[in-house]
């Protein structure tokens, strides 16, 4: 008879034995989900040609992207394909009028 009011502790811890494993299922089947869709690299397809070729990706941001010094390197081999007359490649983005009426 000593066991029967033990009864009800014991109840009482499988029953927070059960809601944690069932909180730390949810936490577990969310983290997952969260790596699945963040760690997924999954191109994007366009239906035509001429859409894939300007908004499509050249792959080269799946390691460590473009590398600096083609960046660096193409505006002094193509500058005929920038905008305006007044770009400096040390100053991109900003054209020199602009600068001296500061």
């Amino acid at each position: 008879m000593a066991d029967v009011p033990d009864q009800p502790a014991e109840i009482r811890r499988s029953r927070w034995l059960i809601l944690l494993l069932a909180v730390a299922a949810v936490i577990a089947v969310g983290f997952s989900y969260l790596i699945w869709r963040f760690t997924r690299d999954d191109p994007v397809t366009y239906a035509d040609a001429e859409d894939h070729f300007k908004y499509g990706s050249t792959g080269g941001e799946r390691e460590s992207g473009i590398p600096y010094w083609i960046w660096k390197v193409l505006p002094k081999m193509f500058p005929e394909y920038l905008p305006g007359k007044t770009y400096t490649p040390d100053r991109v983005g900003i054209p020199r009028d602009s600068i001296a009426s500061f």
